[in-house]
């Protein structure tokens, strides 16, 4: 009986504690949306927003609005470059700002993402380490790569590694980040465990 009481408890936490920390993750986002959607509110008319009861709700929808128009503003060819030209001029020369940008790019999947691709780092033995690809200037031999230190899959080591040795992964950065985040579980499904990794290495 004793055993079985013990089995059942160890069972029950092992449903609870994820449970607890996603609604308190859960809480804590929408907090956290509630906070960022204030400088937006104040920017707006005084009084436009008296009628609303309840900030938790309203807060997405404005950010889904004003992220909308931005976006759709970003996309007139005119203004992009505009805005480039002045970003490039003023928070383009804080570090902290690029780094955001950097990382929200690669995390929002964004087409033209240059930095935090998946990657391999081949060795000479057949085996590979895991990397993001930090930085790829075409006519450079080597490439700067982050190694992460899992589970923290975004803090790590900054390495320069010969061209030769990485080989960029069709995964996307969810999968890829998350994978880390555990430890690599999942690594081998997400990659194509078929191919030999001595056989990815680019000759």
């Amino acid at each position: 009986m004793i055993r079985w009481l013990k089995q059942a408890f160890f069972k029950g936490l092992i449903v609870l504690i994820p449970l607890v920390l996603l609604w308190i993750t859960l809480r804590e986002l929408v907090e956290l949306l509630v906070a960022f959607a204030m400088p937006i509110a104040d920017a707006l008319p005084v009084n436009a927003l008296d009628w609303v009861q309840n900030p938790s709700l309203v807060a997405p929808v404005l950010i889904v609005f004003i992220a909308v128009f931005l976006g759709a503003m970003a996309m007139i060819p005119g203004v992009q470059k505009a805005g480039a030209f002045v970003e490039r001029k003023t928070l383009g020369n804080l570090p902290l700002y690029r780094m955001i940008k950097t990382f929200v790019t690669a995390f929002l999947e964004v087409e033209d993402a240059e930095s935090f691709r998946p990657a391999l780092i081949i060795d000479d033995e057949g085996g590979a380490e895991p990397c993001y690809l930090i930085d790829d200037i075409g006519n450079q031999p080597n490439v700067v790569v982050l190694v992460p230190w899992s589970p923290a899959s975004f803090a790590g080591s900054v390495r320069l590694v010969p061209r030769q040795r990485i080989k960029r992964l069709d995964i996307t950065f969810d999968e890829f980040s998350l994978s880390l985040a555990n430890f690599g579980l999942g690594m081998n499904s997400i990659l194509e465990s078929d191919v030999p990794l001595n056989a990815l290495r680019k000759k």
